[in-house]
């Protein structure tokens, strides 16, 4: 829940970072937004290196015009709750549950359905976090190359995300880092 009282609702879970390519013209299903600046990756990479875990925030972007969210919140009350509670600074409050059972195999069913849903190849848009997720990526094609053997069991091949659908009023889209000088 952010200050004002709006409420974002996501889905964290892994993605596979096969599936994802930050390449400037990538028709991959996992995408970025934005230019990804490749002098920021290996500093990243350095510390994701030596963590023994690593959790960015990582926001993928959907389009669930499905109400994919609509009816996991139908079933919110199954869910067991992991933590509630206030962020610190006036930032809101953050509840977690774990969705389990049945009604996680209907939300991976539900999940399913929207990837088999979209019309083209783009299933992911990476809205906020790409160079942590450009970082992952790169470490884990380190991983592949020093090990291709055991790369595709590696738990590097995935990163934590959280979905979200790009039409929740909670998102607000500005922009950052855009600077004019000398400019009449």
């Amino acid at each position: 829940k952010l200050p004002d009282g709006r409420v974002r609702q996501g889905i964290l879970g892994k993605i596979d970072l096969e599936k994802y390519d930050y390449s400037v013209g990538s028709t991959s299903a996992v995408r970025a937004t934005e230019a990804t600046v490749l002098e920021r990756i290996p500093p990243r990479r350095a510390i994701r290196e030596a963590a023994v875990y690593e959790l960015p925030h990582v926001l993928l972007l959907i389009d669930d015009k499905d109400g994919l969210f609509r009816r996991i919140a139908a079933e919110k009350k199954a869910f067991e709750t992991l933590y509630d509670f206030e962020l610190m600074l006036g930032g809101g409050s953050i509840t977690g549950s774990r969705i389990s059972g049945k009604v996680l195999d209907e939300v991976i069913g539900w999940i399913a359905e929207y990837e088999e849903s979209v019309d083209g190849d783009l299933i992911y848009a990476v809205g906020d976090g790409n160079h942590s997720l450009a970082t992952a990526k790169a470490h884990y094609e380190q991983i592949k190359k020093s090990s291709p053997d055991t790369a595709k069991d590696s738990p590097a091949r995935f990163a934590l995300c959280e979905i979200v659908n790009i039409h929740d009023s909670s998102l607000e889209f500005e922009p950052i880092y855009r600077v004019l000088f000398n400019v009449d």
